[in-house]
């Protein structure tokens, strides 16, 4: 009979192991202790809350070595399932459109912004693509962006741009 004691007090503990170590909501026992347990916070891709100060609209500026300056906002944001998504709005000063281009392979590592544009907009001189490159410095997001025909490694232009976080709501595009 202390076999079967034993066994059944070493399945109980087992059991109480398991639920511990399970990322489900905490449960009370048949004695009304809790237990918790903890998710690691480190899942996807950087998906630590402290990542979460890279979010918003980040506005400023840009100039190119071939000329044309403009107005350039990014809009950062970090999906319920850590992935970061964004979007770059950006209007030529002499020209009435603004251009929108989604944000791919988004990566902010380090403090460090990096991400693809697969459908470079605002230019009529065929398919372009381009790399997003940049540091971010407390509310400051500086770097560059330069652009590709489609599927060459030939750099046609360099953007340098500056933004600041905006503390205002989205304005809406």
């Amino acid at each position: 009979m202390s076999k079967h004691v034993a066994l059944i007090l070493l399945l109980g503990l087992f059991s109480l192991s398991l639920e511990a170590a399970s990322p489900k909501a905490p449960s009370s026992d048949i004695f009304g202790t809790w237990s918790f347990s903890f998710a690691n916070p480190g899942v996807g891709q950087g998906g630590r809350s402290s990542d979460q100060k890279y979010a918003g609209l980040w506005v400023g500026t840009f100039s190119s070595e071939n000329g044309p300056k403009g107005d350039i906002t990014y809009d950062l944001s970090k999906d319920n399932k850590g992935q970061w998504r964004g979007t770059v709005n950006f209007k030529y000063r002499n020209q009435p459109e603004e251009h929108k281009a989604n944000l791919q392979s988004i990566q902010i590592v380090g403090g460090k912004l990096k991400a693809n544009i697969i459908d470079m907009p605002g230019y009529k001189g065929g398919p372009r693509e381009a790399r997003v490159e940049g540091q971010f410095q407390g509310d400051k997001l500086e770097g560059s962006l330069t652009i590709s025909p489609k599927g060459s490694t030939d750099i046609t232009n360099t953007w340098t741009w500056k933004t600041t976080k905006s503390s205002a709501a989205k304005p809406g595009r």
